[in-house]
């Protein structure tokens, strides 16, 4: 497991240390997103009411961020596998054989790899956020209303 860390970090270079952090501070955020959410949800349920704009607004920053997130860590990722294919060419250029440039291309790759992986669970959590988020925002608003006809 170690091993496999630091080929990580060695094979892609700054992006992969770029991409690591990226997916710390990302997750993190989407784990406070969750569990405030949630809170917020047992919170209507518990019968207390809670004025619906306090989701929207105490989420909007933390969701845009994990929105750039998504988006940032492939982008990132293609970035590493473009600066690898770099060195690559400028091998081959220096006259590199073949078989040294396959395992370069493949070291080039592992950045958009990593970027993906990053990406794709983060993109289903948000969408899972987002209806929880709404699904929140529809019980309060049901709950504030059915507290007003009383």
């Amino acid at each position: 497991m170690i091993y496999a860390i630091r080929e990580f970090f060695v094979e892609g270079g700054w992006c992969a240390a770029a991409l690591a952090s990226l997916s710390a501070v990302l997750y993190f955020f989407i784990a406070e997103r969750f569990f405030t959410t949630i809170e917020h949800f047992r919170t209507i349920k518990s019968g207390k009411e809670i004025s619906p704009e306090v989701f929207e607004i105490s989420g909007l920053r933390r969701m845009s961020f994990i929105r750039a997130g998504i988006i940032a860590a492939p982008l990132l990722g293609l970035l590493g596998t473009v600066t690898g294919m770099v060195d690559v060419f400028n091998k081959i250029c220096q006259g590199g054989y073949v078989v040294g440039m396959s395992g370069g291309i493949s070291k080039a790759l592992l950045t958009t790899q990593y970027g993906l992986i990053i990406a794709i669970p983060a993109l289903i959590a948000e969408k899972i956020l987002l209806n929880l988020k709404q699904k929140t925002i529809s019980m309060s608003r049901a709950a504030i209303t059915s507290g007003e006809a009383r």
